[in-house]
């Protein structure tokens, strides 16, 4: 299913190019790169359950938590209530991490997802 999701969003996107390969419609384009990057999640949510049912090991890289940080944050904005403002403090020195981007960005949404649904 993902694959389709993933597919689909490869097509629109490249009938959304001129002769020239550059977008026609960049409001398009901009949801396009938010479908690829939400099914890319996706699929590494699906390994991530698939590692957990196998009791594997996850995969812990270099990562920057700012852009950890700013991902989930663009996700946020799009799927919380747009009265909900969201403001964001990136001002650490050392933004170079271990781990597992998958799992930072759910731990993130979780504790934003739950600040929401329970404010004050």
């Amino acid at each position: 299913m993902l694959g389709a999701i993933s597919g689909y969003a490869d097509l629109i996107e490249a009938a959304n190019r001129d002769g020239r390969g550059k977008p026609v419609d960049n409001a398009l384009e901009k949801r396009i790169k938010i479908i690829s990057r939400a099914s890319n999640r996706a699929a590494d949510l699906v390994a991530k359950l698939l590692a957990f049912s196998r009791r594997g090991k996850f995969r812990n890289i270099h990562l920057d938590i700012h852009d950890i940080v700013n991902d989930t944050v663009s996700l946020l904005e799009r799927s919380i209530d747009r009265k909900i403002l969201i403001k964001k403090n990136l001002t650490a020195e050392q933004t170079a991490i271990k781990g597992n981007s998958s799992q930072l960005r759910n731990v993130l949404l979780n504790i934003c997802i739950n600040a929401c649904d329970n404010p004050g």
